[in-house]
């Protein structure tokens, strides 16, 4: 039905499209399993690894404590930021229904 070519190629175009995005999903190989502050500062796009203490100090986020060392799972960081996502979605649909102003979430 199709020549042997025109699949190679259409392999070749779907592989070009396909493969940076499944690379970018295996972005996290970078960091190790249990990160320093630093770490997980530049994991979560923090500017410095004190705004990552500070989080510590509210207990806003879940970290291991390694002898007097703190380290960041980044499994654990990963589920974080989804609860996150979804309550801040919450937040933001509620407060644009009571206001009946979208730009509030913006």
């Amino acid at each position: 039905m199709f020549d042997q070519s025109f699949i190679e190629r259409l392999a070749q175009a779907l592989a070009a499209r396909i493969l940076p995005h499944l690379q970018s999903h295996n972005g996290n190989e970078q960091y190790p399993r249990l990160m320093n502050a630093t770490q997980a500062a530049a994991y979560l796009g923090r500017k410095s690894p004190g705004s990552v203490y500070h989080l510590v100090n509210r207990h806003e986020i879940p970290c291991v404590r390694h002898g007097r060392n703190l380290r960041f799972d980044r499994l654990e960081l990963d589920k974080w930021i989804a609860a996150d996502k979804s309550q801040n979605h919450k937040l933001c649909s509620s407060t644009a229904n009571e206001r009946k102003d979208e730009s509030v979430c913006r």
